[in-house]
């Protein structure tokens, strides 16, 4: 029996779920609510859907798995098949009544489709990343680029962790979980900065908590 008290078990479940904005905060800021709103992509069950998000929905994410996979000898049906092995953890970090719209295979496709969004920007090498930033731009033009490195911020527009690791791992053929860490804090950094040339702090971040995801990474 776990020795934690109820209000421990609580504060636990609520530190593994992708939280959404909470209505008090929404209210004070009427006049900015596009502040918590993603413009141009959802990331995740919560947004999924919208109208005005349906254009990069449909046409862009499709596009995003293809970049993603390139010239490598796995397919999409093989990421498929490593999120579904995954399935039950990605759904956990979502509020339920997200999530229970979907099925295993449904969701499946939504994390493939989303998490390839967040992964086209982060290697695994800088000439990778320099590829693809110009062909988004050159497919999207810079100002929907641009909102797409917005939304990937926002706290109710997060895809976790561990699927972009799954995935990054799948692709590159790599357990090098040190460097993936690295390359989303450095993708983490050039945004933060505006791709200034500023150096890079060397001190290691110490993780702890899950889910991890992107908005955790810009937090520290």
């Amino acid at each position: 029996m776990s020795s934690e008290n109820p209000i421990q078990m609580m504060a636990h479940y609520k530190s593994s779920i992708i939280q959404m904005v909470p209505y008090f905060m929404r209210e004070e800021n009427k006049e900015n609510s596009d502040d918590y709103e993603p413009n141009v992509v959802s990331l995740g069950p919560y947004h999924h859907g919208k109208e005005k998000l349906k254009f990069l929905e449909e046409y862009f994410k499709p596009m995003a798995v293809e970049l993603f996979i390139g010239n490598s000898s796995v397919g999409e049906d093989d990421l498929m098949v490593a999120i579904l092995g995954e399935i039950r953890c990605a759904k956990s970090c979502y509020l339920q009544e997200f999530t229970s719209k979907y099925s295993d295979e449904e969701f499946a496709r939504m994390m493939l489709r989303d998490a390839c969004v967040n992964l086209n920007d982060i290697g695994p090498t800088e000439g990778h990343v320099l590829y693809k930033k110009f062909w988004m731009i050159q497919h999207l033009g810079a100002v929907v680029y641009a909102n797409i490195g917005r939304d990937m911020y926002l706290l109710e527009n997060q895809v976790p962790f561990q699927i972009l690791k799954t995935l990054f791992f799948f692709i590159y053929n790599t357990h090098d979980g040190d460097k993936f860490v690295e390359n989303v804090e450095n993708f983490c950094f050039k945004i933060f900065f505006h791709d200034r040339d500023i150096e890079k702090p060397m001190t290691p971040i110490i993780w702890g908590g899950n889910p991890f995801t992107f908005l955790k990474f810009f937090e520290e």
